[in-house]
């Protein structure tokens, strides 16, 4: 097994280079024998493109031109989430834009279990501490907020940051059963059936500046009445102060025989996960 993670700025010549040596070492020692790699994994920053899927496409080129096989399980690993979408987005556009950048990004990826160019996408804390970059300023602090998933101002407490929160929202339905879901732009949508939690998720984000609304509709939901719905958030007024994802709230949802639906305010570049279940004790609503 090979797990690649190169980390400089030029992380794609590193990768193109390290795959040749790679199977160059190969013929050299097992000469006429293909290599076979369990997996390839390496640090996204931003030299893929917009989409994860362009940087799968690019690494599937690298191994083919090296005689190695291009449907190589790959997996997504690192710490460059902010940055790599810092990238493509306004250096201006605060932390929850690029929250919801990430998220649509995963929701391409992982939306459509047919179109899959990753096995697994992971990612670990990320932080500036007083030894690289100390806020000074709350402009500094915003823009940490919009390239990190923790960080560490001087003398406060560590922060979880909007991306971070879009994270905790795609783990939450880590583990359930891709299902049919569409949306009409500006939105972009997947949905998550989880029959061993009993829960089914709703996950979409919005690339509009405007205030809009949402009209959920759902056929043969999956969930047996009663149902609870709790909503949670990525905007500019929810998961924005430094404890990551908040609990969210209930709303009502209408249901009628197999259809169901609800209408949700969507907020300028919210990220919004509604979960559907069994009500739960103690909820918020």
């Amino acid at each position: 097994s090979w797990k690649l993670t190169p980390s400089t700025p030029s992380a794609r010549f590193v990768l193109k280079d390290w795959i040749k040596a790679l199977a160059e070492y190969n013929q050299k020692f097992s000469p006429g024998k293909k290599a076979k790699l369990d997996f390839i994994s390496w640090q996204d920053y931003g030299w893929a493109g917009p989409d994860l899927s362009e940087g799968a496409d690019a690494v599937s080129g690298f191994l083919k031109e090296n005689g190695l096989d291009p449907e190589t399980p790959k997996m997504l690993a690192g710490s460059g989430w902010g940055s790599w979408a810092s990238n493509y987005l306004d250096q201006n556009q605060t932390s929850f834009q690029r929250a919801a950048h990430v998220a649509r990004s995963l929701i391409h990826e992982f939306g459509n279990p047919g179109k899959r160019k990753f096995s697994q996408a992971l990612y670990y804390s990320f932080y500036f501490n007083d030894y690289w970059m100390t806020p000074e300023t709350e402009a500094d602090l915003e823009f940490q907020r919009s390239v990190s998933l923790v960080i560490i101002p001087k003398d406060q407490p560590f922060q979880l940051t909007p991306i971070y929160a879009a994270f905790q929202m795609a783990h939450e339905i880590m583990g359930g059963e891709v299902t049919e879901a569409s949306a009409e732009k500006p939105l972009e949508a997947m949905s998550v059936w989880d029959e061993k939690k009993g829960k089914f998720y709703l996950l979409f984000t919005s690339h509009s500046d405007k205030t809009s609304i949402a009209d959920v509709s759902i056929e043969n939901f999956p969930v047996p009445e009663p149902v609870q719905t709790r909503m949670r958030s990525i905007d500019e007024f929810h998961s924005v102060d430094g404890y990551g994802l908040e609990e969210g709230f209930d709303i009502d949802l209408v249901k009628t025989g197999i259809h169901s639906e609800v209408s949700i305010l969507v907020k300028p570049y919210a990220t919004i996960l509604l979960t559907f279940s069994k009500p739960e004790p103690n909820s918020v609503s």
